[in-house]
């Protein structure tokens, strides 16, 4: 018989790469690693590549708490 496949595997093999999302869009530059996790990362780079949009700030994708880390900052 045929194996079942987790659905979190199936996911992972219908998912694009980074390099196919940026050929299918007309703003490479604007996809990031993570775009390729999202439900429609086409729509996701569409939305981004609009005028006047900001783009998210950097520390709301890392896992530690923005300006947790204070090694550098003097009294």
């Amino acid at each position: 018989g045929q194996e079942k496949m987790s659905k979190k595997k199936l996911k992972k093999l219908n998912r694009l790469t980074v390099a196919e999302l940026k050929q299918l869009v007309q703003r490479p530059d604007l996809v990031e690693v993570w775009d390729v996790t999202s439900i429609d990362p086409k729509l996701l780079i569409q939305l981004k590549s609009y005028r006047n949009t900001v783009p998210v700030p950097v520390h709301w994708c890392q896992k530690r708490k923005y300006l947790q880390n204070k090694r550098g900052i003097e009294k």
